[in-house]
């Protein structure tokens, strides 16, 4: 993988990835409630979770291993949390809208796996040098039980029988669930500006 050079070029590079996060989160949003594609609709703060999650497991660790002050050990566990999740991706991908077979304990399973995996690869980096990225790492660790809980709730109160449902829709029997996805995604949304502040702007050293 070519590595970004320069703080100037991480920092155009996490622009275009927020702003093309964004564009293609609205015509998801749009397409996926006007039932062009299937899962059932999906509530707003749903997709600006859905949102975090994809940058923090995706977009972000893509980003960092371009970044060459990232390092080794932490290079490692961002490898390992970028190519699991990218498979899952894949995965989940084709069973959703070409099988039409998946399963939320699929994901449940596999958010479990990667909290324990990341959490054993996570911890030892705040001993070292690199704490910011660790800290990410943690982060984006942490980010597994939500997802799980999501998922399950979603399994348990959101699904009809005989329907395909891969989202929780905007329903008011919903509420609490979504003031808790919100709680989420403002924390990690705070989260993100800290991050990226010190990242993209902060010493050389990380």
């Amino acid at each position: 993988m070519s590595k970004l050079l320069s703080d100037n070029q991480l920092r155009v590079g996490f622009g275009i990835v927020i702003g093309g996060l964004v564009l293609v989160a609205a015509a998801f949003y749009l397409m996926q409630n006007s039932g062009a594609l299937p899962g059932g609709q999906i509530a707003f703060v749903k997709l600006a979770w859905l949102g975090c999650a994809i940058l923090f497991w995706y977009f972000l660790p893509g980003l960092l291993l371009m970044d060459t002050r990232m390092p080794p050990a932490a290079r490692r566990a961002c490898t390992i949390l970028l190519v699991s999740m990218l498979l899952r991706g894949v995965v989940e991908l084709f069973m959703m809208y070409v099988m039409s077979n998946w399963h939320p304990w699929i994901g449940i399973g596999h958010d479990v796996f990667m909290f324990v995996l990341m959490l054993v690869v996570t911890m030892p980096l705040f001993r070292d040098s690199g704490r910011l990225y660790a800290g990410y790492l943690a982060v984006a660790t942490a980010m597994f039980i939500p997802e799980a809980v999501f998922a399950w709730y979603m399994l348990n109160y959101a699904t009809d029988p005989g329907a395909t449902v891969y989202f929780v829709s905007g329903d008011s029997g919903h509420g609490g669930v979504m003031i808790a996805t919100a709680v989420c995604v403002i924390a990690l949304i705070m989260y993100l500006v800290f991050f990226s502040r010190h990242w993209l702007y902060g010493q050389t050293q990380r």
